[in-house]
């Protein structure tokens, strides 16, 4: 099974024109789970970005995403997306979790992922035993307000050993979460790289990677290329491209 564990899709409103593009591009190439985190109508327009949603945003971008994973229960995985720098995080947790059966939670940039006003949210999601997927990005300039580093990812495993988090985007910056066994890597990086896969997987094990593509901004076709033209042996490659998230969503399928 081949699981993408990081994608978005527009909504408030949502396409079902769109969707099923989305689906029919997973078709091709071999995608049987897509893992979706809805960030609003301006999920890939810079100038219609919402980097601070309000709690109130972030539920109806949730009930959006409910309406799509009822449409395809087969084959769509919601994330619970939430910002903790508003009263209310904890309840959208729960009623993700509880009542519309999402997988996890997703940050983005309502806070630093070290903040203490996350803690209560990383808490339920122990309490849930589901993850957090977490948006991470070293760069030299041009941060988004409170985007989190990879070591604010650090921080927080050091501070929270019990929670899995899988850290989104940077595969690159996997030294500096090395000595975090809860922290999990995914691939959805536009960039491909020779021999990126293989370097994460020298120092941190197969094990730890999770595949993800981060389309609808960035393209299936890169992302799972530079996992299936790895020099990795074939258990390797199948356990990052789908089993070592169900290993960390304690599922068999």
């Amino acid at each position: 099974m081949i699981i993408d564990v990081h994608t978005h899709l527009l909504t408030n409103p949502f396409s079902q024109r769109e969707v099923e593009d989305f689906l029919d591009g997973a078709d091709r190439f071999g995608i049987d789970k897509l893992c979706v985190a809805a960030l609003g109508p301006g999920c890939y327009y810079p100038t219609k970005l919402i980097h601070e949603p309000t709690q109130e945003q972030c539920a109806s971008f949730n009930d959006d995403l409910y309406k799509i994973m009822k449409l395809y229960p087969e084959r769509i995985w919601g994330w619970t997306y939430i910002n903790p720098a508003y009263p209310g995080a904890v309840d959208e947790v729960r009623r993700g979790i509880e009542e519309y059966g999402m997988i996890g939670v997703k940050m983005w940039t309502g806070t630093r992922c070290n903040d203490p006003r996350f803690f209560p949210v990383v808490e339920a999601a122990i309490q849930y035993n589901v993850p957090i997927l977490q948006h991470t990005w070293d760069k030299v300039t041009g941060y988004f307000p409170n985007e989190s580093r990879s070591i604010d990812v650090a921080d927080l495993a050091e501070r929270y050993p019990e929670v899995k988090i899988v850290m989104a985007h940077n595969e690159r910056a996997v030294l500096k979460v090395k000595h975090c066994p809860n922290v999990f890597m995914d691939t959805a990086s536009p960039i491909a790289e020779l021999g990126m896969i293989e370097k994460a997987v020298d120092h941190i094990g197969a094990n730890r990677l999770v595949f993800g593509s981060d389309c609808i901004g960035v393209d299936f076709a890169s992302t799972i290329g530079k996992i299936i033209g790895s020099d990795l042996s074939e258990e390797d490659k199948a356990k990052i491209l789908g089993g070592n998230f169900l290993r960390i969503l304690g599922r068999d399928q």
